[in-house]
C-alpha cells in the first residue's frame, strides 16, 4: 500500500515503529493516509478536499494527534 502512495513531488509525514506506523502523503491533488496500530490497518485515499475529513476520522479513532 505504501508504495502505491508515493511518487515524485510527494509531501510525506512518516512515523515508523514496531507497533505504530503512520504515512500521510499529499501528491498533486491526492491525499493518502495509511496508519497501522498493532494489528489494525486504516487506509484512506481522497482528493485534497477530503483531507480534513480523513484527519478528523483518524483523530477521533485516536490514530493521529
Amino acid at each position: 500500500m505504501k508504495a502505491s502512495m508515493t511518487s515524485g513531488g510527494a509531501k510525506e509525514q512518516t512515523l515508523d515503529s514496531d507497533t505504530y506506523c503512520k504515512y500521510l502523503v499529499n501528491v498533486g491533488d491526492m491525499y493518502y493516509a495509511l496508519v497501522q496500530n498493532s494489528n489494525t490497518v486504516c487506509f484512506a485515499k481522497s482528493t485534497s478536499d477530503g483531507q480534513y475529513e480523513i484527519e478528523q476520522l483518524l483523530k477521533g479513532m485516536g490514530y493521529i494527534s
